[in-house]
């Protein structure tokens, strides 16, 4: 990784040190760039960190800021593209919710990706005028350039993946990200195209900026829709889906995920005593005791009511994290204010029981045999005095008539 980041700063010396002369014209299509692409980063704030808060850390995030990096490779010098590039970059860290050295790494690798979109379109530096851009050559080197970018970031994050899989075998889609990734690429490359191919133009920028923006007001919304409303996690079958997912990486990386329920013990009482709205808010600060705990790689839903589900990529501290959720959900103290009089209460000890599953070795399984598991573990939990923790150990299939092994 740290090879990809110098292979970085040495093309930007390089470049440097040419000293290239930079036209009127030039200097015009960078500030109209810069303008527009941080305008985007301004007016999509909001909704792109919804969506990395919503996934985490991991896992790849594909924003509609290519559309601008990509143009600047084609028609700027590569300084003022390598500009726009780190400022870009350096705006959008504050909702990154990565750790520094993988957003610097993203950030070599798009820098790398622009010098070869550069390289290719200017041999001569040719690529500067209507004709050419609007040539039948101009326009296939365009698409190629376009491909390039795409499969150079692609294979570049998708080595550094592979490299810190530490002997694991990830899969493709943790290497090349979803489908939803990939289509995110592909249209923001594609915009790229079309704004290079007007020379960045003011009204195409224009037209660019408010397309790129309700792009990402458009996959906010779809965001929000599998979202539960009361507290922001996954929605049952969001979760499920997520999880299903998860559990296939995790089994060929050899890991024994883990399933946990989480029951919230006698919580038709909050609601009959208090009203559904102060339930609401328990169920909010719930799910931000989830948020908290969990590792980054875990999966927190909600399943309807007063039931919670959390995967765990990795299982072999279930118990441990179980505990945890357990003791931090008993610790909860929600002051509010009653709906007679306004008068302040405390709502507090309140307590859950918790169900966890994984299998007894690292082996193939399925979110629906694990949870089956766990939801007879959450249930053995209450039947004996709740507010505990049950964990069953699913046998190997050879042992199917065997019942998951439950340890108190």
């Amino acid at each position: 990784m740290l090879t990809i980041e110098a292979l970085a700063c040495a093309m930007i010396a390089m470049d440097l040190l040419d000293g290239i002369d930079i036209t009127a014209g030039q200097w015009g299509r960078f500030a109209i760039l810069l303008t527009v692409a941080h305008a985007h980063q301004l007016l999509s704030r909001d909704h792109e960190a919804r969506r990395r808060a919503d996934h985490g850390s991991e896992g790849l995030h594909a924003d509609l800021t290519a559309v601008f990096t990509f143009a600047a490779a084609a028609l700027l010098p590569m300084p003022l593209t390598v500009v726009l590039i780190v400022t870009v970059r350096a705006a959008r860290y504050t909702i990154a919710r990565k750790p520094p050295y993988k957003f610097v790494l993203a950030t070599a690798s798009i820098i790398l990706a622009a010098y070869s979109v550069h390289t290719l379109l200017h041999p001569a530096g040719a690529f500067g005028t209507p004709e050419s851009r609007w040539s039948l050559k101009g326009q296939a080197l365009l698409v190629a350039a376009g491909v390039l970018y795409i499969a150079q970031q692609m294979l570049t994050i998708g080595a550094a993946v592979v490299l810190a899989a530490n002997g694991r075998r990830p899969s493709a889609v943790a290497i090349f990200g979803n489908r939803e990734h990939l289509a995110s690429v592909l249209l923001s490359v594609s915009l790229g195209i079309v704004f290079a191919a007007t020379g960045a133009a003011p009204v195409t920028a224009a037209i660019m900026l408010f397309a790129a923006v309700s792009i990402n007001s458009l996959i906010g919304h779809r965001e929000r829709g599998r979202r539960d409303g009361h507290t922001g996690l996954p929605t049952k079958q969001r979760w499920s889906e997520l999880a299903d997912a998860a559990i296939r990486v995790a089994t060929r990386s050899q890991l024994r995920p883990a399933v946990l329920v989480i029951d919230l013990d006698h919580f038709k009482q909050v609601n009959d005593t208090w009203g559904h709205l102060v339930g609401d808010l328990f169920l909010l600060r719930v799910a931000t005791v989830l948020t908290h705990t969990l590792r980054d790689g875990d999966i927190a839903g909600r399943f309807g009511g007063e039931e919670f589900v959390v995967l765990l990529s990795d299982g072999e501290d279930v118990r441990g994290v179980a505990e945890r959720i357990r003791e931090e959900i008993a610790r909860i103290e929600l002051i509010f204010e009653r709906a007679a009089g306004g008068k302040k209460d405390t709502l507090s000890g309140r307590t859950a029981s918790v169900g966890a599953a994984l299998t007894s070795t690292p082996r193939e399984t399925t979110l629906r045999e694990l949870l089956g598991a766990a939801d007879a573990a959450a249930y053995a939990a209450k039947r004996n005095g709740r507010n505990q923790v049950r964990v069953a150990v699913v046998p190997e299939p050879r042992d199917a008539k065997r019942t998951p092994v439950l340890s108190l």
